[in-house]
C-alpha cells in the first residue's frame, strides 16, 4: 500500500491523472493534447517501450481513450526507474 501510495502521487507530479487503487495496479490518464503534436509524435506507449518499460495500454476498455494506461506497483527500485524514464520520456513529450 506504501509502494502504491508513493507511485500514484510522483505520477501525479509527472502530471497524470492518476485514479484511486485498492489492488496492485494503478490506471492513469495522460492528459488529451498535452503532448507536442509534430510529424515525429508517437505515443506515450511507443516511447516507454523504446525505452524497454511496457505499459498496459486501456484503449479497449469500455469508456476509457488510447490516453489510459495501467501499470503494476512494483519493488521500490522498479517504481524509481519507471518514474525516472517517465520524467525523462514526459519531458521531451510536453508543452
Amino acid at each position: 500500500a506504501r509502494e502504491r501510495s508513493f507511485l500514484a502521487g510522483e505520477l501525479a507530479r509527472v502530471g497524470f491523472k492518476v485514479y484511486e487503487s485498492q489492488t496492485n495496479y494503478l490506471l492513469f490518464e495522460e492528459p488529451e493534447g498535452a503532448y507536442q503534436a509534430d510529424a515525429n509524435y508517437i505515443s506515450l506507449y511507443e516511447a516507454m517501450l523504446s525505452e524497454k518499460i511496457l505499459l498496459r495500454q486501456c484503449g479497449n476498455y469500455h469508456g476509457l481513450g488510447e490516453n489510459y494506461y495501467r501499470i503494476t506497483v512494483g519493488l521500490h527500485e522498479d517504481n524509481m526507474t519507471l518514474l525516472e524514464t517517465m520524467r525523462r520520456v514526459c519531458d521531451t513529450r510536453y508543452k
